[in-house]
């Protein structure tokens, strides 16, 4: 085949594949005016995001994202601030070869279970309380009137684990997340709260009745069934930003841990966070507050519990406080997660249930206090219903 001066030849290369060399050549006195290119094949494009930054690397040309890699190319990853893929403190570089990245893509997801290390303390009734000690408090409150219902804890950065008690499918929520001060519009949590209504889900059947999206196990029946699976799942409308001031809390969603978070002994310790009364004749706290919380054992509780309450005590609750100290779980405190500190991160291991009642009528301080186990239910309820809200991210403009 003979071509003639002057001719051009166009080079174009089939999809998920690229072009090294110059695209565009001509035939001269018999002479190509540069070497035919090569179609070398192509990685699957990988975008920066908001959590997540893709640096690629060929050739001593270094861009943005990576949207033409081919063989050779490396792609370097960064989390941003508070978040982390674990993988990426072994392999932070991954390779294109043969049209594959030779590891899978990195998730940057929020890091959870860290308290903040540059927290400005306070002191209340002596007991050294950080702000932002605990980024994953979260608030509940009655939309109509503003009204502090319930404590939770972040789980993603959409979803809140709570009890059941006082939820109600039908009423409208908002949840609040990075606040100190117990009421709803307190001017000193400005510009570091986050405020999302819980989703809401129009009914097909019937326009007007909408249903927010609140998960309960099916086997809460309330009183009658002695609060037995008393937790919820509540979903927001907007994504919360992870910052210093608001991160998720780690759940043993495999239950890899479950021999240490559950090692009920005299020497177990766990955490709990929230705004309730400070006894049972005072107002409840204004300031978000820490109680250390003693576990016990299923048979030491038993033993101990007043008669009227050992029904209560079902197979997926456990017990912790302390007996005649007067100091324990009230009212506020409830939907609140006991954290267990385990290789240096918090797990939310139970959520605050109910407690005794004094002989008045409001906390008895002086008996243990359950808690449902978030253990029971991490797998086949909780990752079941959040793993459905997965927060979108969006892309980085792209380059």
């Amino acid at each position: 085949m003979f071509i003639n001066n002057g001719a051009v030849l166009e080079i174009n290369c089939d999809i998920g594949y690229k072009l090294d060399g110059n695209k565009w050549i001509f035939c001269k006195e018999e002479t190509w005016s540069s070497n035919i290119g090569q179609c070398l094949r192509t990685c699957p494009p990988i975008y920066s995001t908001s959590n997540m930054k893709v640096t690629c690397r060929h050739k001593n040309q270094t861009t943005e994202n990576c949207t033409d890699a081919v063989d050779g190319t490396l792609a370097k990853f960064e989390c941003a601030s508070y978040y982390e893929d674990l993988g990426l403190r072994n392999m932070p570089v991954h390779l294109c070869h043969n049209g594959l990245w030779n590891q899978r893509t990195p998730e940057c997801v929020p890091a959870c279970g860290q308290k903040s290390v540059n927290a400005t303390s306070l002191i209340t009734e002596g007991t050294t309380v950080n702000h932002g000690d605990y980024p994953w408090q979260a608030a509940l409150y009655n939309v109509e009137n503003n009204i502090l219902i319930c404590g939770g804890s972040l789980i993603t950065a959409r979803c809140v684990t709570d009890f059941k008690g006082k939820i109600h499918p039908r009423d409208l929520y908002m949840v609040a997340v990075g606040k100190y001060y117990r009421s709803y519009n307190d001017s000193r949590d400005v510009n570091k709260a986050q405020f999302s209504s819980v989703s809401i889900v129009a009914n097909k059947n019937n326009k007007n009745l909408y249903l927010q999206e609140i998960f309960i196990p099916r086997q809460y029946k309330g009183s009658s069934q002695y609060f037995v699976g008393d937790i919820a799942i509540l979903v927001t409308t907007k994504t919360f930003t992870i910052s210093q001031r608001v991160q998720p809390v780690c759940v043993d969603w495999k239950s890899n841990y479950t021999s240490e978070l559950s090692n009920l002994s005299s020497n177990s310790y766990g955490y709990v966070t929230g705004w309730g009364f400070t006894s049972e004749n005072e107002n409840p706290s204004e300031e978000l507050k820490e109680l250390k919380v003693p576990l016990v054992t299923y048979e030491q509780c038993n033993q101990n519990l007043p008669e009227d309450y050992e029904a209560f005590l079902t197979d997926d609750k456990f017990c912790g406080g302390y007996l005649d100290q007067g100091i324990g779980i009230c009212r506020g405190d409830t939907g609140s997660g006991l954290v267990l500190k385990h290789k240096g991160r918090y797990y939310v291991t139970g959520i605050v249930s109910l407690g005794s009642q004094s002989p008045t009528g409001g906390c008895d301080s002086q008996q243990y206090g359950f808690y449902t186990s978030v253990n029971r239910y991490a797998e086949e309820f909780i990752l079941e219903k959040v793993s459905r809200f997965k927060p979108e991210d969006t892309k980085m403009d792209r380059q």
